[in-house]
């Protein structure tokens, strides 16, 4: 809706959706449900005058997803649960088999706002442009996960001697926010009628994530778990959650950390990220024809956002080990609660007991972008743009094993602390390409554009900023102080990609004739071309086996070249690589393997999409659009996933594929 008040537009614009999906490509027997609903509204207020121009906006915005695996729903049979989640049936995990995913997980429970003020105005030869943002991203995340209980052998399975018994934490309904204002200014600069200069720099204070446990009626937040009210009544204000972490790590040998810190402080808040800019555009011949274009910039991130909280740290484990779990009398099926009487009992003291931690002193991760290229006129409709583009991410985020345990004793660096994971600033990534675009503008009844990228991006566990178990970010670190080894291909990374699009208007046949004019002319034919190499190969943990990651013979002979087709669909040869030793005493493998990360890529594809529409005039002011849109016309198989664990008996096959033809009509009255 828009309105004119005052002088200036008053816009707002809301969205709403409740999607549902049911997921079963790879799981078939433990199909994943997904419940969700989007709300975002947003309010807009613009007005100008002869030398200035002020935009308001405010904005609003919730996005909440319950995704639940269909085993996690499976509960013990003989003894109702005390706390959510914690009585749910147990998951083996054994080599060659697949495990299911176990998890209920619920996000987005209250919304977010923010607010943005800026004003532009020009003196002379400038355009200055400056103002500011509040932003108070809140969210909320609680996750419960079936204990994991791991065999290395078939033997162990008849004894019921596990390998390892995870140990997962418990998020309980929770809240969380964060506080965060920037200012930025700016000055477009035409220093010359050939020469334009744009200089800027902006200022962002982000605050730290503070997480509380929820407050008052649970509603939605503990729908799913079907526990009685009365049960859930007596549950308010029993279910702490926060954030905790340790004052820094002292030594990194010996696994040796500073005391615990205050949750509402969880890390020192950085309240100096100032990020300059620069770029120009030069005009290099007379008649506007030849334009050359380049800049620098940085851009700070926020601190990601969806780290979670934990339970009590004295209530905390990474896992067992095999040792471990005998002397404690863990065996299949050992429940949620089961493990956490374990850990409550063997630690009298309360002992801090943090599985996730956090470098106090973590700052903003921040990328440096840097271009130069050319565009240049061929014709009157017709312009070629060319060149480098680059990123360099500085500070991101990486999260890797603590105190990890021996390879082959099976024991911890510090016996006196538990594994977990550690999150600080290591993380660097690089990405470089040469991008170029061939523009037509609408001439005899075409337009088109042709694109394509050819680049390559590195990193050290797949250049996302997340904390690692979700987005981009791979929990690939095998060892503590070995990183820099695990460079590798980003989640993603294609070596070349390209798209060609373009919008064909029909003539009018039979013009004379209101039929031929109505019903035959005026049709618009639209599509969509693309094609790509494949990306890197490799899940969250890369090409992997029980334990950690195999030995790679053959980077020659590592793919198939003649997949992948019906009856055909295996991608990676397994004779290429070789099954390192399990040491029994810490189910991991005895030495690294020789594969990294992602040695090779996946399956490249190509798709086109059409779409086919025209606009019929009713009457003053009213027309109708008819449009059919057809998403992968061809019907093409596009195969994507790569089964990677050469554990697994589907090593190296295509175990998923792109969606098939989805059409769609829509018919649109405007007035």
């Amino acid at each position: 809706m828009d309105y004119l008040v005052l002088g200036g537009n008053l816009s707002a614009t809301f969205y709403g959706g409740h999607p549902y999906a049911e997921q079963t490509s790879q799981q078939p027997l433990n199909p994943q449900y997904t419940t969700s609903f989007t709300r975002r509204l947003s309010l807009n207020y613009v007005i100008g005058r002869a030398a200035w121009t002020s935009s308001t906006r405010f904005g609003y915005n919730q996005n909440f997803f319950e995704r639940i695996d269909k085993i996690w729903k499976t509960t013990d049979p003989n003894k109702p649960e005390s706390f959510p989640g914690q009585r749910r049936l147990p998951v083996i995990a054994f080599s060659g088999m697949s495990t299911f995913n176990r998890e209920n997980r619920l996000q987005g429970p209250i919304p977010s706002f923010s607010f943005e003020q800026q004003f532009s105005m020009f003196r002379g030869r400038h355009g200055f442009k400056f103002g500011g943002i509040y932003s108070m991203p809140r969210g909320g995340r609680p996750d419960t996960t079936a204990t994991l209980v791991t065999f290395q052998t078939i033997q162990d399975v008849q004894r019921n001697e596990p390998a390892a018994v995870s140990a997962e934490s418990k998020e309980y309904p929770f809240t969380w926010r964060m506080i965060n204002f920037g200012f930025f200014a700016q000055d477009d600069w035409r220093v010359h009628p050939k020469l334009v200069l744009n200089l800027g720099v902006r200022y962002d204070s982000y605050g730290p994530y503070v997480a509380t446990g929820w407050k008052g009626d649970f509603g939605r937040a503990l729908k799913s778990y079907n526990m009685k009210p009365e049960i859930l009544k007596n549950l308010v204000g029993k279910l702490p959650m926060a954030v905790y972490n340790l004052d820094g790590l002292l030594d990194s040998n010996n696994f040796l950390w500073g005391s615990q810190r205050d949750p509402n402080s969880p890390y020192n808040r950085d309240n100096l990220s100032i990020a300059p800019r620069f770029g120009f555009a030069y005009t290099a011949d007379s008649r506007g024809n030849f334009v050359v274009r380049g800049g620098f910039g940085v851009n700070f991130q926020s601190y990601d956002a969806l780290g979670g909280a934990a339970p009590p740290p004295y209530e905390s484990r990474g896992a067992f080990t095999r040792a471990e779990a005998a002397a404690a009398g863990l065996k299949y099926p050992a429940y949620g609660e089961d493990v956490t009487a374990v850990i409550i009992a063997q630690n009298p003291n309360k002992k801090p007991q943090i599985t996730a931690r956090l470098n106090p002193n973590l700052r903003p991760p921040y990328a440096m972008n840097y271009t130069l290229g050319i565009q240049r006129a061929l014709t009157s409709t017709m312009v070629l743009e060319t060149g480098f583009v680059g990123t360099r991410g500085v500070k991101f985020d990486l999260v890797r094993p603590f105190n990890n345990i021996d390879r082959i004793t099976g024991l911890r660096p510090n016996p006196n602390d538990i594994t977990g994971t550690y999150r600080d600033n290591s993380q660097q990534t690089n990405y470089n390409s040469w991008q170029s675009t061939l523009r037509q503008r609408l001439s005899r009844r075409l337009l088109f554009n042709v694109h394509h990228t050819w680049g390559k991006a590195l990193s050290y566990t797949g250049g996302d900023i997340s904390t690692g178990s979700i987005g981009d970010t791979r929990t690939s670190v095998e060892d503590f102080d070995q990183v820099k080894i695990e460079r590798g291909l980003s989640t993603g990374d294609v070596a070349h990609y390209f798209a060609f699009d373009w919008v064909y208007s029909t003539p009018t046949p039979f013009a004379n004739s209101t039929v031929g004019r109505y019903v035959l002319g005026g049709w618009q034919i639209s599509g969509i071309w693309r094609a790509s190499t494949g990306p890197a190969i490799g899940d969250r943990f890369g090409i992997t086996q029980t334990g950690g990651r195999p030995d790679l013979l053959d980077i020659n002979g590592a793919v198939n070249k003649n997949c992948c087709s019906f009856g055909n669909l295996q991608f990676l040869n397994p004779s290429a690589f070789q099954l390192v030793e399990v040491s029994r005493a810490s189910n991991r493998t005895v030495r690294r393997g020789t594969s990294n990360l992602s040695p090779v890529r996946g399956p490249g594809y190509w798709n086109v999409d059409l779409s086919l529409g025209k606009s019929f005039s009713l009457a003053e002011k009213k027309d109708l659009e008819l449009k059919a849109d057809m998403q992968n016309a061809l019907n093409h198989t596009q195969y994507s996933t790569v089964s990677t664990n050469m554990s697994g008996v589907d090593f190296g096959r295509v175990v998923a594929t792109r969606s098939a033809r989805v059409v769609q009509l829509q018919l649109r009255l405007t007035f």
